[in-house]
This record gives C-alpha cells, sequence and structure tokens, in this order.
C-alpha cells in the first residue's frame, strides 16, 4: 500500500486523539511507527515500543522479552525430558523477531554436544515426512514459520499443530500462545506478561522520564497431554512450570476454600466419632440401668413377698380358725344354715383380700411402655397398704401428712417402685439401729405445678462424707449379705429420667430425708 495513503488513513482516524504514550507490538506496527512517527506522532515526547528490533531512539526503549538465557534454559529442558537426547532439529524461520531467537539457540547449541540439523527449504508435506521419522533421541525446536518452499502462506499454530501429528519426538516452542497445537511447551514469552510490563514501564515513564531497565519475563509451560503422549515424567518439569490440559487439583485452584473444607470434613469426622463413642457408651449405660433396673425390681420382688407371707397370714389364720369352728359345730351337730352362711361369707371375704394382694404384686410387675396419667396420692396410699402390716411387725410406724391430689403423666408402677425401695431403705436402717418409736413420715406439698413428696424417719441420717456417693450404682453402706447398691441408683434413675423429677437427699435433726419434686403438664 502507498505510504502516502497510510499517513492519510492514520491521521484522519486518530486526528481526535491525544496520546501520552504508544505501546507497539508487532513487526508491521514497528515498520509503520518508523515511516510516520516524525510527521503523525511529534508531538508526543513519550513512546514506549515493545517487541520490535528498531534501532533505539530518543524516547524508545525496545524489548522483545528474549536473550540468550531463554535459548539455553530452553534446550536444558529438553535433555531434562530425554536424557539420551543426541539430535536438535531447528526449523528455520524468515520472521524478524524469530530469527533473534534462531541466532540465540544456534549459538547456545554450538557450545554443546548435540547435532544441530536445520530443516529448511521443505513443502510442508515433506517437512511432515521429515519430522514423523526422526530418532527417538530427537527434539524440534520452533519459532514462527508464515510460508513454506512454495511460497504458501501458513498461520503459525496451524501450521505447528500439523507438523506435530505425526511427530514422535517433542516439539518445542517460544510462545505460549501456541500452546494446544501440537507443542509440548518449553521456556516461552507470555504475551499477556510483556503488555502488562510493557505499560507500566510505559506509566513509570511518563512520570519519572525515563525507563527502567527491563528483565526478559519468560515462563515454563508445558502441555499436559504432551507430556503423556511422549512419556515424560511430570517431575522432569521445573516447580514453577505453568500446565495447561492439566487437571488440576481442586485443592491447588481453590486452597483456602479447600483448607476449610478439609477441616470441616475432619471436624464432621470427628463429631460422627464422638457420636459413635457417645452412643456405645449411653447404650452400655442403658444396658447396664436395665440389669440394675431387673436387679432392683427383684429385690424388691424379695420385699413384695415377704409383705404378701405377713399379709396372707392373718387372714389364712382366721380361715383356719372359721374351718375349726364349723369343724366343731358339725361334730357337735350344731351345724345349721345360717352358720354355714356366714361361714361361707367370711371365708370369701379373707379370700377376695387375699386375692387383692395378689393382684397389687402382679400390677407392681405389669411394666407398660405408655405413659399414663396418674393420681400420686393414689400411689403412695397403694404403697402404704402394701407394706404397712410388714412394717408393723418391725414396730416401725408410717406416718401421712397432707396426702393431696396431684396428677401426672408417667409410669405409676415405676414410681410405686421408688417408694418402696426409700421405704426399705428406712425400715433396714431403723432395724439394723433398733430405733426404738421408729417412724417413716411421709408429707406431700403442692405449689401449683410441682408435688414435692418427703420421706423423713428417725434412723440417724446419712453421713455427711457419703452423702454424694448414695446413688453412685453399688455404692451401699450395708454389709455383702444385706445390700446390694442399686436401690437408690433405681430410684433416681425412674424419678430423673422416666419421670423427669428430682430427688434430694438430705437430713434431719434425727434422721435421713428425701424429697422428690414432680411436675405436671396440666
Amino acid at each position: 500500500m502507498n505510504s502516502k495513503i497510510w499517513e492519510e488513513y492514520l491521521k484522519n482516524k486518530y486526528k481526535n486523539l491525544e496520546f501520552d504514550g504508544i505501546i507497539i507490538e508487532s513487526s508491521f506496527a514497528s515498520v509503520i511507527f518508523e515511516n510516520f512517527s516524525e510527521t503523525l506522532y511529534s508531538n508526543i515526547p513519550k513512546i514506549y515500543i515493545s517487541n520490535t528490533y528498531i534501532k533505539r531512539k530518543k524516547n524508545i526503549i525496545v524489548y522483545n522479552g528474549f536473550d540468550n538465557d531463554l535459548a539455553k534454559k530452553s534446550i536444558e529442558l529438553a535433555k531434562k525430558h530425554n536424557p539420551k537426547l543426541k539430535n536438535i532439529y531447528l526449523i528455520k524461520t524468515q520472521n524478524m523477531i524469530a530469527l533473534n531467537i534462531e541466532k540465540s539457540l544456534l549459538k547456545q547449541l554450538e557450545n554443546s554436544n548435540l547435532n544441530t540439523t536445520i530443516l529448511q527449504d521443505f513443502t510442508l508435506n515433506k517437512l511432515k515426512q521429515k519430522i514423523s521419522k526422526l530418532p527417538k533421541n530427537s527434539a524440534v525446536f520452533y519459532t514462527v514459520n508464515l510460508k513454506d518452499k512454495t511460497g504458501k502462506n501458513f498461520i503459525p499454530k496451524d501450521f505447528l499443530e500439523d507438523i506435530a501429528k505425526d511427530s514422535p519426538v517433542p516439539i518445542y516452542s517460544f510462545w505460549s500462545s501456541y500452546l494446544g497445537s501440537g507443542t509440548i511447551g518449553g521456556y516461552m514469552r507470555d504475551g499477556s506478561v510483556i503488555a502488562q510490563n510493557s505499560l507500566q514501564n510505559l506509566l513509570f515513564y511518563i512520570k519519572n522520564g525515563y525507563f527502567k531497565k527491563i528483565k526478559p519475563i519468560y515462563n515454563p509451560f508445558i502441555d499436559y497431554e504432551m507430556l503423556k503422549k511422549y512419556k515424560i515424567e511430570e517431575n522432569l518439569n521445573p516447580e514453577d512450570t505453568i500446565y495447561i490440559n492439566r487437571a488440576v487439583p481442586i485443592w491447588e485452584s481453590y486452597p483456602k476454600e479447600s483448607f476449610f473444607t478439609v477441616c470441616l470434613i475432619i471436624l464432621l469426622l470427628l463429631l460422627l466419632l464422638l457420636f459413635f463413642i457417645l452412643k456405645i457408651r449411653n447404650d452400655k449405660i442403658k444396658k447396664m440401668e436395665e440389669t440394675i433396673f431387673l436387679q432392683s425390681r427383684q429385690s424388691v420382688m424379695g420385699e413384695m413377698i415377704s409383705v404378701i407371707a405377713h399379709q396372707w397370714r392373718q387372714p389364712l389364720n382366721s380361715i383356719a380358725a372359721m374351718v375349726q369352728t364349723v369343724n366343731i359345730k358339725y361334730l357337735n351337730e350344731k351345724l345349721n344354715d345360717g352358720l354355714m352362711e356366714k361361714f361361707k361369707d367370711d371365708t370369701m371375704k379373707q379370700i377376695r383380700y387375699m386375692s387383692h394382694t395378689i393382684d397389687d404384686f402382679r400390677n407392681f410387675y405389669n411394666i407398660k411402655k405408655e405413659k399414663i396419667d396418674f393420681n400420686i396420692k393414689d400411689e403412695l396410699e397403694k404403697t402404704i397398704e402394701l407394706i404397712e402390716f410388714s412394717y408393723i411387725k418391725k414396730h416401725i410406724r408410717i406416718e401421712k401428712s397432707n396426702f393431696q391430689d396431684f396428677i401426672i403423666k408417667g409410669y405409676p408402677n415405676e414410681l410405686l417402685q421408688s417408694f418402696l425401695i426409700l421405704f426399705q431403705n428406712s425400715k433396714d436402717v431403723l432395724s439394723e439401729k433398733k430405733i426404738d418409736n421408729a417412724y417413716i413420715k411421709i408429707t406431700m406439698k403442692i405449689d401449683n405445678n410441682k408435688c414435692i413428696i418427703i420421706f423423713e424417719d428417725n434412723g440417724g441420717g446419712i453421713q455427711e462424707d457419703i452423702i454424694d456417693k448414695i446413688f453412685t450404682p453399688y455404692f451401699s453402706t450395708k454389709d455383702i449379705k444385706s445390700g446390694t447398691g442399686i436401690g437408690l441408683f433405681m430410684a433416681k434413675t425412674i424419678i430423673e429420667k422416666h419421670l423427669n423429677g428430682v430427688i434430694v437427699p438430705s437430713n434431719t435433726k434425727v434422721g435421713a430425708k428425701f424429697e422428690i419434686r414432680l411436675f405436671s403438664d396440666r
């Protein structure tokens, strides 16, 4: 195109724009700048030129991103990838910028023990054939190629992709924009980094009036798919390698998020472990409580059988006396219908009393799984009715105070068992110590939705040093023959866990005191 036409075009296109500086990136742009900078941009004192090979002028710094060290590192990387490397094949270029890279490569190869072959004057098909037959101890270096021997033009990436298809050896290049086109990579110029540094240096010049010295920047880039194709170990690459086509582990892409995720997973696992530990522990405790519950019921059963024996003795004696009376009347021929009717009624009365006692005993051991509404007063009176006769035989008086109706939801038989345990605990102490005028006093107090049942005796009380231990499983102040240490633990378990109540031990001036607090939902 005529230079005058270009000049007029650029004048018209940018006549209304003001520039503080210009970055020129390509060889073609550098030619335009050389030809028209004086006429178009003479009023711009600050110009920065990047990636071109023109003569240095005032207010100009030339930076192309390449130096001899880049060529040296590229060759060293190829030797690391293939320790048996002997041959380097360099595809000849006619590009102005690439020629400088080519010169650097050839200079470095002169001082190496590698055989160097320059591939030039080939058609595309001939070059592909040549590369497809290269020995395994070879590597190919590619800079830029825009046309072949016949003058056919190519897009560099398409050209590289075409020759790389059948290549048995890796092809190294110097532009990161070529990645994904068949090159394995190498030490490469990253255009985005070059542009960023160019802009920063231009801004620095505008502010300070001079350019900073710029060191060429390049990084090792590797196409992971090519790495696998040529069976090259990943650990042969530099630590700062930038990969493409590589499945990056999520912890590398999102380190902070991954760290918190791992911590969360560990925390969840610990919580899960703690849950299972607690579950195992709770299962053991539950099993132990079930065993203790059974033992407690068996212990109370012995007491109940003793109660039944006591309560049956009187009606059995009465029935025996009535039978003897009837027998005497029969022998003396004084038996009549009226006497037989009275004998029948009195006997049935005693039998019903005995049957009622058995029903109470059976109901006590009939464990219902569902909670029901029941009256605490009824359970207290039922308990006292069951045991009072046997306690009288032991010279122990049971006193009742302020009994009132109070309805709660729960398991009545379990509460009755708790009452029996507390009665039996007091009875054992009173009998063992042979207390004169022994008594057990039960008092009820109602406060809104709270019922307080107080058990008191005059058995001397609980030693202060063990009062905190009396609810511990298998702890007993009795000797081995007379105590198992499970009664009070069971009473506490029933009241607190099964009935959502509280039991508190203490002492009075004359004996022990147990205060039970139960709550109503009503």
